[in-house]
């Protein structure tokens, strides 16, 4: 044993035992799992590597190959709408700040809108959706989010002086980039840790394998031209399967970044990105202060640092069923051409008079009398068929997909509320995967913001979209300094089903919670109902605040644009605490405080508030009579003023939206 701290050796050396250890990684005799993984990929696309003839989609097997091999996939298919359903829910996301100060809250907006603009521009819905089918298949997958800066917009860096052949100055500009985010996912191959530890938090290091382009490691690092140039290629220690583009992979070549996080070890942590020892194209200090790479795990194996994968349980069931149909299949295949029996002596002839076949023969003594007789061999045992529909059943159970998932509700069940309630019952079942997703998703899009905060340091633009409009804002890393989380926002599993976001979204229209077609079609979509109602849920929030400050003493305001019936009526239900009244202090102050909102309520103008409710102009008053100004009710509009039709409760004929549906 060593002296010191091996990741504090030279950066050949650390290299070097970097690359001894992931060198046996895939080796079934280093890493069991590694056996495993092959299984569960040939028998999840079983389809395309089982066939040994590619003009059929049929496997033969025995001496002659009069065997019949049917590989119809079930298994898949389950996996597959597993995946549908735990990804059904669009990616909403909220950034949390250490503070409630104004700045912080408007660069709060600003990590929200820069995270739905990630969402898109990274594609996470298909990043989202491939991981998770990976970590049915193989028990984990992986994202990393790091900063590339040979990516986003290019300008001049600085001025290089030069001189030709000839002795002739002249000037080259230096290209670099602002630097962008990527967000990748590397496969189980390709992330190597201490697989001992279980909890991925307790990991210190981590390494991951990408590949790139031997000529843009050149240009990016051209000191480093002759080493880069000795490297093997990808595939030059292995065969390359299925590749049939022609392509010269002599320009793909692995480069391993390694991320060892902060610890008293090494109190700044590590990072190290190479190829093999004498091609290091970075040692330093770990610029992300964590390891930028998470995990997707749903069902962590006890006392192992790997995933269980859900294919394994179906895959028994999954090989018998084949087997099944294999049997019937090779059975028909060889016998289902129609025989006929026939005794020699019967001395049978054939005519045909007017279309119709008239056989004669010569009657014998045998049974029958000698007559043709079809002979019947194609029959399977019953138990074969049987067999295969229980093995069938039993992949659907161990799924935990109901039938009303498969296509085929219960007789009765057709609304969408049942089948959202249904959704739901398949979505506890599966909670471990939903859970593990969500977490990750939540890890990967702090990451994100964290990349930008460390690394952004040219101002650049974010979209930010409010009632009706998208506009852009300019931004720096400084303005996500603050946010310290991300939480995924989930919502109702009845929005997961087209039929169930149609209910939800006709009862909110009867109760007047959507108020434009806008709206509607925003809760068609799937938009959560805290975004939805975002400005219900601030005050809510505000509210809450609120009664916090008034039970610690500090002071709060009212202004005419809240909520006043709602502030009340939350603020009353604090004096319902016995302790809170026998505190004459606390309750002439949450008294006066509600006592500003009734004031402020009491000569609000109804326009005011009919702009607030609405988002519009309401329609003016007649003429005032008299040049007096009427005082306003505390119920409704002053005397002798039309109440605005924006306040009216409307109609169905007037509504827009019920005259729609």
């Amino acid at each position: 044993m060593k002296d010191n701290y091996w990741f504090l050796e030279s950066s050949e050396e650390l290299a070097d035992k970097l690359a001894a250890h992931h060198s046996g990684w895939q080796e079934s005799g280093t890493n069991l799992m590694a056996q495993n993984w092959l299984r569960n990929s040939i028998a999840y696309y079983s389809t395309i590597m089982e066939p040994n003839d590619w003009q059929s989609a049929l496997g033969f097997a025995g001496e002659q190959g009069e065997l019949v091999r049917m590989v119809v996939p079930q298994a898949r298919s389950f996996i597959r709408k597993i995946v549908t359903l735990a990804t059904k829910q669009r990616l909403f996301f909220r950034a949390i700040a250490e503070n409630t100060d104004s700045d912080v809250l408007q660069d709060t907006r600003i990590g929200n809108s820069l995270i739905e603009q990630v969402v898109v521009d990274q594609h996470m819905d298909r990043k989202r959706e491939y991981n998770v089918e990976a970590a049915c298949v193989y028990g984990m997958s992986f994202y990393k989010v790091t900063w590339r800066s040979d990516r986003g917009t290019p300008y001049v860096g600085r001025i290089e002086n030069n001189v030709d052949e000839d002795g002739n100055e002249f000037e080259t500009p230096v290209v670099h980039y602002d630097g962008d985010l990527e967000i990748a996912t590397p496969s189980v191959n390709d992330v190597y840790w201490d697989t001992r530890i279980v909890d991925w938090n307790d990991v210190n290091w981590a390494e991951c394998r990408t590949t790139k382009n031997r000529w843009d490691m050149i240009a990016s690092f051209p000191d480093l031209k002759d080493d880069i140039m000795k490297i093997d290629r990808i595939d030059s220690d292995a065969v390359a399967v299925g590749n049939q583009s022609g392509c010269n992979n002599e320009d793909l070549i692995y480069v391993y970044e390694c991320f060892h996080k902060p610890s008293p070890a090494l109190p700044k942590g590590r990072m190290i990105v190479y190829s093999d020892k004498k091609t290091i194209y970075y040692d330093d200090i770990n610029p992300y202060e964590c390891i930028p790479i998470v995990p997707l795990k749903p069902e962590p194996i006890l006392g192992m640092g790997y995933g269980y994968p859900k294919l394994n349980d179906l895959l028994p069931a999954q090989e018998m069923f084949d087997m099944c149909l294999s049997t019937a299949a090779t059975n028909n295949a060889a016998l289902g051409t129609q025989s006929v029996l026939c005794p020699r002596e019967a001395d049978i002839s054939v005519n045909q008079i007017g279309g119709v076949n008239w056989i004669y023969y010569n009657p014998s003594a045998g049974e029958g009398g000698g007559a043709p007789k079809p002979l019947q061999l194609t029959q399977s045992a019953p138990e074969t068929y049987k067999l295969a529909d229980i093995v069938k059943q039993n992949m659907m159970e161990m799924s935990g997909l109901n039938a009303a998932l498969q296509g085929t509700p219960p007789p009765g069940v057709s609304s969408g509320k049942a089948i959202a309630t249904l959704t739901a019952n398949a979505l506890e079942f599966m909670n471990s995967l939903s859970k593990a997703d969500q977490m990750a998703l939540e890890e990967v899009a702090f990451l994100a913001v964290l990349c930008y905060s460390k690394f952004a340091t040219i101002p650049r633009l974010v979209s930010m979209t409010g009632r009706g409009q998208m506009f852009a804002k300019e931004f720096t890393g400084a303005n996500l300094a603050s946010i310290k989380k991300v939480r995924f926002i989930t919502s109702n599993p009845m929005m997961n089903t087209i039929g169930g976001r149609i209910e939800i979204a006709d009862k909110m229209l009867e109760s007047g919670m959507v108020k434009n077609i806008q709206e509607y079609f925003r809760i068609l979509e799937g938009a959560p109902t805290e975004v939805m109602f975002s400005e219900e849920v601030s005050q809510e929030d505000l509210i809450q605040r609120e009664n916090e400050a008034l039970l610690d003493g500090r002071p709060v305001i009212a202004i005419k644009t809240d909520d006043h019936a709602g502030h009340i009526k939350s603020h009353s239900s604090l004096l319902n605490d016995p302790m809170v009244r026998m505190n004459g202090a606390e309750v002439a102050k949450i008294l006066a405080h509600m006592d500003e909102h009734e004031q402020l309520a009491q000569t609000m103008s109804p326009f005011l508030a009919a702009m607030i409710a609405t988002g519009k102009m309401p329609a003016m008053p007649p003429p005032l009579q008299g040049g007096q100004p009427p005082q306003a009710g505390p119920g409704g509009p002053p005397p002798g003023v039309a109440m605005p039709e924006e306040m009216k409760p409307a109609t169905p004929s007037q509504d827009p939206l019920k005259r729609m549906r």
